[in-house]
């Protein structure tokens, strides 16, 4: 049986590469000397995490009314920031009347819950970069001996 990687390369992993690419999508590969991918990861999720925050607005990032979503959005680290932001900030859903205006219209709808859908996802897909650059073999891999390769 022929052994696919050699035996330093084995058991080998990337921690700080994982925290990067949590911090911001892309970010782990870009340190491990792979531009394209990082580019192309950061775009794609980057772009998803973005468009579920122009749908269905900042408030689709709630811990206290959508926990289980939130565990998937917390997968891309500037929910954290935004989720703070809501708390610490203006009131979430504020009482809507002609007296007062709110400092933001909530988002309702089959829009806010598209949002959630789009933020969690983005999460996702950036859980399996992390998980990608955490165990990914940096450097070139030799190619296999030629009376090895059809087998």
């Amino acid at each position: 049986m022929a052994k696919s990687h050699q035996a330093s390369e084995v058991g080998k992993w990337n921690p700080s590469a994982a925290v990067a690419a949590w911090l911001v999508p892309g970010l782990g590969h870009y340190f491990l000397g792979e531009r394209q991918r990082a580019l192309v990861l950061a775009c794609s999720i980057g772009a998803v995490w973005l468009g579920g925050l122009i749908i269905g607005g900042t408030s689709v990032i709630d811990r206290q009314e959508h926990p289980a979503w939130f565990v998937g959005q917390v997968l891309t680290a500037p929910s954290i920031l935004i989720d703070l932001g809501g708390q610490f900030g203006a009131q979430r859903h504020p009482d809507v009347s002609p007296d007062k205006s709110p400092a933001f219209e909530p988002s309702f709808g089959h829009m806010y819950e598209q949002g959630i859908l789009y933020t969690a996802l983005a999460g996702l897909l950036n859980l399996l970069a992390i998980t990608d650059v955490a165990y990914r073999v940096t450097g070139h891999r030799q190619p296999a001996p030629s009376g090895e390769a059809g087998q």
